[in-house]
């Protein structure tokens, strides 16, 4: 670096009414600049940061998605991984990040998003959002299909015949009641899907208010 004009400091104070403050015009050589470009690989090297590269290898993997609500590696159908990794990420930016001080979700600058036709805080969105996944689409549903699996079971007995597997009831009213009850599952399955996929639509509506 060389230093090309440095302004008299009367001229400074007088211009810009400021005390004490220097303006120093400073021109960068370009042999500097490829000088820096050559160093550009060495970079990850620096002792500071191979430690902050190791930290995120093995405690904080910031691009790594595991959600904990799938216990196991093992095979998940893709469209039930998309929504348990976004609403996984949810969980964590909730949990992490949006700790009061951080981001002034509340205050005069108030972040809106649109939802059902009305303006809506984007934190409140966001704990809707997160509660509805917890409480209902992770707890409700599945209470209420073991509800109806409770009320089936009794009724309905699963036989092998001729190397075909068949259900018996004891007579035609508990049939008739399976049927009604198995209506009612599927129903319940097509509901949730749907509700599902509208919460995703409005987690991707606030999905550029995730950072900090």
């Amino acid at each position: 670096m060389r230093l090309t004009k440095l302004a008299p400091l009367q001229n400074i104070k007088t211009k810009l009414n400021i005390k004490g403050y220097v303006v120093i015009k400073i021109e960068i050589a370009p042999s500097f600049y490829k000088s820096i470009k050559k160093m550009r690989p060495l970079w990850g090297f620096i002792p500071r940061r191979i430690w902050y590269k190791l930290k995120c290898f093995f405690w904080h993997r910031y691009t790594t998605v595991k959600p904990r609500w799938l216990k196991y590696h093992t095979w998940c159908d893709k469209d039930y991984l998309l929504a348990y990794a976004s609403f996984e990420i949810l969980a964590r930016f909730i949990e992490k990040e949006c700790s009061p001080g951080i981001v002034e979700w509340y205050g005069s600058q108030q972040y809106m998003v649109k939802v059902r036709g009305k303006m809506t805080n984007v934190r409140s969105e966001m704990q809707v959002l997160y509660d509805w996944w917890l409480k209902t689409y992770l707890k409700k549903y599945d209470q209420l299909d073991e509800q109806i699996w409770a009320k089936i079971h009794p009724i309905e007995k699963m036989v092998v015949k001729n190397s075909q597997l068949k259900f018996e009831h004891k007579n035609e009213e508990d049939k008739q009641t399976a049927k009604r009850l198995y209506n009612m599952l599927r129903y319940l399955e097509i509901r949730k899907e749907k509700e599902l996929d509208n919460m995703l639509c409005r987690l991707i509506k606030v999905r550029q208010y995730m950072w900090t």
